[in-house]
């Protein structure tokens, strides 16, 4: 009798331990897979394809060979401007009576005329093209000067740099390089006042584009008149050319 109840103790006992055992082994969480990500939404969103990519367009050529519309022209020679196709590029002649008064650079109010109208042509019609501009003189002596220039080329250098100035200040943005060349390249007789009101001027090179589109570099200085049968080389200008941008 005693070995039943013993035998039937050790059942209950054994079977109270399973039922534990088996909830704590319920109680237990479920490893988490590290490498699964967001749940991610059901259909996938669909991507917009992108449109063709544009290419940078290339950047403005200068003209070639600068030509001078009809109108263009006509407008700077009601003007006072003097207008010649040279093979330097297109050349403009500002007589330097019209823009400074004697023994000065600074721009004079009647110059505002030549110059505004050029300014115009330029960024309408050569707004690529690189710009040479060169200052003269006749060769007599300074002998009142506002500015105190000691000499013609000192001078012409000068009133190259306000002929660019002014051009700036009218919104031009080319490339400039000015030179001064005082009384050495004249184009008329010094002997006579007609002959020196020719010489004094400025002229406004506007330059061509070179095979790779490139603008042509400056003209080289000219020469000084031979005096004898070996020509002898003019002398550089006075300040050897002066970048302007």
């Amino acid at each position: 009798m005693r070995k039943c109840l013993f035998s039937a103790a050790l059942g209950a006992s054994l079977l109270m331990l399973g039922i534990s055992g088996c909830q704590v082994l319920g109680q237990r969480q479920a490893p988490v897979d590290e490498n699964v990500g967001p749940e991610e939404p059901w259909p996938p969103p669909t991507e917009t394809p992108a449109g063709p990519t544009e290419r940078p367009q290339p950047p403005p050529k200068p003209k070639a060979r600068p030509t001078l519309s009809p109108e263009a022209e006509a407008r700077l020679t009601r003007a006072g401007v003097k207008v010649e196709e040279t093979a330097e590029g297109l050349k403009l002649t500002f007589a330097s009576q019209i823009l400074f008064s004697s023994g000065s650079a600074d721009v004079q109010a009647a110059a505002k005329k030549p110059l505004g109208e050029a300014a115009k042509v330029i960024k309408s019609e050569f707004a690529h093209n690189d710009l040479l501009i060169q200052g003269h003189t006749d060769n007599q002596p300074i002998k009142h000067s506002a500015h105190k220039f000691k000499t013609n080329e000192d001078l012409s250098v000068a009133r190259a740099k306000s002929v660019a100035a002014f051009l700036q200040k009218e919104g031009v943005k080319n490339h400039m390089r000015t030179e001064g060349f005082g009384d050495t390249a004249p184009v008329a007789d010094n002997k006579t006042a007609e002959g020196r009101a020719h010489n004094r001027r400025v002229e406004l090179i506007i330059a061509g584009a070179g095979a790779a589109g490139e603008s042509a570099p400056a003209p080289a200085p000219k020469h000084r008149p031979a005096t004898h049968k070996a020509a002898a080389p003019k002398a550089a200008p006075a300040t050897g050319g002066n970048d302007l941008k």
